[in-house]
This record gives structure tokens, C-alpha cells and sequence, in this order.
């Protein structure tokens, strides 16, 4: 069995035998991928600033 494959399947045994902690785990990583895409916007934001910056000192 494919090792991702017996993770989902773990994961959805979780859920079903326990929906408050499937919720907080959801939650969680809701919240972990939340961080992570405000990360990646500011590291854009902060780029795009950078290259504009450079052009205008040009």
C-alpha cells in the first residue's frame, strides 16, 4: 500500500472515530498553511518592492 495512501486512510479512521479532534486538526492545519501563504505574499510583496527600487535607482 502506497505510504500517502495509508496516511489518508489513517486520517479519515481519525475523523470518523473522533470529529472534535478531526476539527481541531483541520483547524490546524488550516491555520499552519494560513502562515504559510502569508509568508509567500510578503516575500512577493517584498520582492516586487526590491526590483522596483533597483529599476528606479537605474
Amino acid at each position: 500500500m502506497d505510504g500517502q495512501f495509508t496516511h489518508l486512510v489513517i486520517l479519515w479512521d481519525t475523523c470518523q472515530a473522533h470529529p472534535a479532534a478531526a476539527a481541531e486538526t483541520l483547524n490546524i492545519i488550516y491555520n499552519f498553511a494560513d502562515v504559510l501563504n502569508k509568508i509567500a505574499f510578503g516575500v512577493i510583496i517584498w520582492n516586487v518592492a526590491v526590483t522596483e527600487s533597483d529599476k528606479a535607482k537605474a
